[in-house]
């Protein structure tokens, strides 16, 4: 079996160089004893206790030789030809097997893949099995994308037969020793995510360079230098993933290229971090069985653990002349990869990704024609875009990343439609219910307003009686007013009175009030040894002697006057023998009521032209203060005498005062009772007027309501019926926005980059009866532009603003506007340019080029700050830096 399958190699090999020659755009058809190396490789990664039959071992050689050659395949006629070579070769060597032999598995399905996904007689994994059927490999596979997805980042893959194919020949790369591979694709066919799961199940680790504003070669070496210490140094399983949009320098190609080729990048560690790697080295040399330990046996021990230990996958893409331009002049990425070619996606693949994608949306049972539709649209396209090529010279790219995204602006431009199409429905079911509970309020109403007018008849009888009733309590309370008035002018005239003989008698004495203190202070200024002195005269003089009989008068009890006779000195000096109570009796004596008969006993010496208190002092002190007093206190009894009657005049006027206040209070309590009374009826009287007035108002109010619900009714009565039918148009819209949204989404996706008469022929020959054969719901003669994309005020709005009136521009702009993509404007007439300028400036529109210094500065203003940003003059070639940008990845 060894040598026929040797034979069977040399001779495939021979007829694929033949066939297929290297050209300017397949220059990677180099085929060499690399593609030999790879073939048997494969084969010998077998396990001979587990394929141990002819066919098992036919059909691994088949297996290899088609990623291989075939893998390498730019276009469906070169695999269709490799696979007659080989049809054209089984036969030749392997006599009796056939070619469809080797092509059914064990499992009776029509695939010959095997990949590491088996396990020994341990248990371990890693062993390369035979997949019976695409459901055993989508079930293997679906249960490690659950496990990735719980530790990683999610991805959400739709695992379609050519995804599971290519995570097969990627896992295959990653499995065999210093096996890296280069995936050839345009952008979003899921290369990236797809090395990502195949580098999880095969146990490695994955690493991929952030590209930053400020990255560098000093960035990428860091990153290398990190990357080959982790998997020399530390032993730890690496694949490297590299896109070419991460491929910032062109001498990055210089490193990729020597780390494909040999491993070893000179210069990409410094001496001194060398020879500390070639150190670590030392003891894994000598358990690896090395003899010697010279620094370049050291740094080659390290290089192949770094190459044993790492992978690379390069992710490029095949459109323009950069890939084959890099391969050339960096022919290791090329010669030192397994290159597998993604095509583009096939029906299949299409319709399962869109059935993926479309399952949580409600699609009325037409989700399958939907997703035909959408690869149907896809694969169109992409025939046009070659058409597009031949006739108008101009390249038009369709990629799955179209593709998902003909999907997800399906998505949201249906449920957009959905819910303008909803609130517009519920806005009339609103209209109607609100009429209909016109009609059924406008009876309940009209009884309310009966209940309400017999209550506001009740209110206003019961208001009137209260107002008669406070009519006759205010006539009660006016006549005991004025009774109260009469009072208040008899006491008015009574108080009067009473304060002008106040007065009087407060003046007379206030008059007599200087002779009193004169008094007091004649007593004031006695001293008791003054009146000891007095007292001790044995025979005084004739004018002292007359002032002591002065007092003792004036003091006497009016009814026990002593006699002249016995006014003697010997009498006098008896009144003044307790000296201190006599004192104290002089000063508590009464002025005010001093009895008339001690006064006429006392004018017989006042009248004395000898008792005179100056002529006295000279004799004696204490007689002249005693003469003081005595003839003070008769000035004063006289003033007396006159004031007296005035006081009581002044007396009986304040009896008559205090009675009159008297019978003016009772009349004046009697008003505030009355008054009290009163108030509390007004008070009433305005609730109750209040309330009557509010039930008027409310009556009113309800009346109002019933004549505006009569006149709602009567004159909605016909808005009902046209309501209805337009809720049914609606009902019937909302079905036909399936295919509407449908083919207005494929209109956005797909067809901006192509003239109009391209246009013309994609909607109207293609996409249209598309539709209608699929019998997808959708609007007869729909004018996507005006009736889906927008609206003839806002096409008038864009006229406004300086965008063309002509049907394409209109077209052009609807796709601007709800495109999910950012918009590319191929404008060699600025006109798209003046009017996005004129649209955007009052938002604060910012123009910037990519030659511009600091331009970033500016993008990211505008990412802050939700800005509008125009890039003008955009080249073939655009900075790596702004791939998160327009790919709509940062955050």
């Amino acid at each position: 079996m060894a040598e026929l399958v040797t034979q069977a190699t040399i001779k495939l090999h021979k007829l694929v160089a033949t066939k297929f020659l290297p050209t300017a755009i397949k220059f990677h058809y180099q085929w060499n004893m690399r593609e030999m190396f790879n073939i048997f490789q494969g084969l010998c990664n077998s396990v001979q206790s587990v394929h141990d039959s002819t066919i098992s071992l036919a059909r691994l050689w088949k297996h290899e030789c088609d990623r291989t050659f075939r893998d390498r395949m730019t276009c469906e006629e070169d695999m269709t030809i490799y696979d007659g070579l080989v049809a054209q070769t089984i036969p030749a060597s392997f006599s009796d097997m056939k070619p469809d032999d080797l092509v059914m598995s064990a499992g009776g399905a029509e695939l010959n893949i095997w990949a590491p996904f088996g396990l020994d007689k341990e248990g371990n994994e890693g062993v390369l099995k035979d997949m019976d059927s695409f459901d055993e490999l989508y079930k293997f596979l679906s249960d490690k994308l659950s496990e990735y997805n719980d530790n990683n980042v999610r991805m959400d893959l739709v695992l379609f037969e050519q995804a599971m194919q290519h995570i097969c020949r990627i896992s295959r790369v990653l499995s065999n020793p210093r096996g890296n591979a280069m995936l050839v694709g345009v952008g979003g066919s899921g290369k990236q995510s797809l090395s990502r799961l195949s580098s999880f199940i095969c146990g490695y680790e994955k690493f991929q360079i952030v590209v930053t504003a400020t990255y560098g070669m000093n960035e990428f070496r860091a990153d290398l230098q990190q990357l080959y210490v982790k998997c020399g140094q530390k032993n730890m399983l690496y694949t490297f993933i590299i896109t070419d949009s991460q491929i910032v320098k062109k001498e990055m190609l210089v490193y990729l290229n020597d780390l494909l080729n040999s491993g070893n990048i000179p210069d990409l560690f410094p001496q001194d971090e060398m020879e500390g790697l070639q150190g670590a080295m030392v003891n894994e040399a000598k358990a690896a069985g090395v003899l010697e330990f010279t620094p370049s046996i050291l740094w080659q021990f390290f290089i192949n653990k770094v190459r044993a230990n790492l992978h690379t996958i390069l992710c490029f893409s095949p459109v323009g002349q950069q890939f084959s331009t890099w391969c050339r002049q960096f022919p290791a990425l090329a010669n030192t990869t397994v290159i597998d070619w993604f095509h583009p996606w096939p029906e299949q693949a299409l319709v399962s990704v869109a059935n993926r994608f479309l399952g949580d949306v409600e699609l009325e049972g037409n989700i399958e024609g939907i997703s035909q539709h959408m690869a149907f649209c896809h694969e169109k396209i992409t025939e046009y875009s070659n058409s597009y090529l031949a006739e108008e010279k101009r390249f038009c790219y369709t990629t799955p990343k179209s593709f998902l995204e003909l999907i997800s602006l399906y998505k949201v431009l249906l449920e957009q439609k959905r819910t303008a199409l909803n609130q517009n429905k519920e806005r009339l079911m609103n209209g109607i219910e609100k009429i209909k509970m016109a009609s059924d309020q406008v009876a309940d109403l009209q009884e309310k307003l009966k209940r309400e007018q017999v209550v506001v008849a009740d209110k206003a009888q019961h208001t009137a009686k209260l107002l008669e009733h406070v009519g006759r309590e205010k006539a009660i309370v006016g006549v005991e007013q004025e009774k109260a008035e009469v009072e208040e002018q008899k006491t008015n005239k009574v108080f009067v009175e009473a304060e002008a003989l106040a007065a009087d008698c407060s003046r007379d004495l206030a008059a007599a009030q200087p002779i009193v203190e004169e008094a007091l202070a004649a007593l004031d200024s006695l001293k008791k040894d003054h009146l000891t002195e007095l007292k001790a005269l044995a025979k005084p003089p004739a004018d002292v002697e007359m002032v002591a009989a002065a007092v003792m008068v004036l003091t006497a009890d009016p009814r026990k006057i002593p006699p002249a006779r016995n006014r003697d000195w010997a009498n006098c000096k008896k009144m003044m023998a307790n000296i201190s109570g006599w004192m104290k009796d002089l000063k508590d004596f009464d002025q005010d009521n001093i009895p008339q008969s001690c006064i006429d006993a006392l004018q017989m010496y006042v009248t004395d032209p000898a008792f005179v208190p100056e002529e006295i002092r000279t004799k004696s002190m204490a007689a002249a203060g005693l003469c003081a007093w005595a003839v003070n206190m008769n000035k004063y009894h006289a003033i007396r005498c006159e004031v007296k009657p005035k006081e009581e005049k002044l007396a009986e006027a304040q009896d008559r005062l205090a009675k009159s206040k008297s019978d003016l209070k009772k009349v004046q309590d009697r008003v505030a009772e009355l008054n009290l009374k009163l108030s509390g009826l007004v008070k009433q009287f305005e609730e109750a007027s209040e309330e009557t007035r509010q039930i008027e108002a409310k009556a009113r109010k309800t009346q109002e309501k019933a004549n505006l619900a009569e006149r709602l009714v009567g004159g909605l009565s016909g808005e009902r019926i046209r309501w209805g039918d337009t809720i049914e148009k609606l009902d019937r819209e909302s079905v036909l926005l399936i295919g509407d949204v449908l083919l207005s989404a494929a209109f956005v996706s797909y067809i901006g980059p192509f003239s109009k008469p391209f246009r013309a022929a994609i909607m109207d020959v293609e996409l249209r009866p598309d539709i209608v054969a699929k019998n997808i719901p959708h609007t007869t003669d729909l004018d996507i532009v005006t009736q889906i994309l927008t609206s003839d005020a806002e096409i008038a709005g864009w006229q406004n603003e300086e965008l063309k009136s002509d049907r394409l521009s209109i077209e052009n702009g609807a796709l601007v506007k709800n495109c999910t993509r950012w918009p590319l404007l191929i404008d060699p007439q600025m006109q798209g340019i003046k009017w996005i300028k004129t649209r955007e400036e009052k938002n604060g529109l910012k123009i910037i080029q990519l030659t511009q210094k600091r331009y970033l500065d500016t993008i990211v203003l505008c990412l802050e700050e939700g800005l509008p940003c125009l890039i003008e003059n955009v080249t073939e070639d655009i900075d790596p830096i702004l791939e998160p940008v327009l790919g709509r990845n940062v955050t």
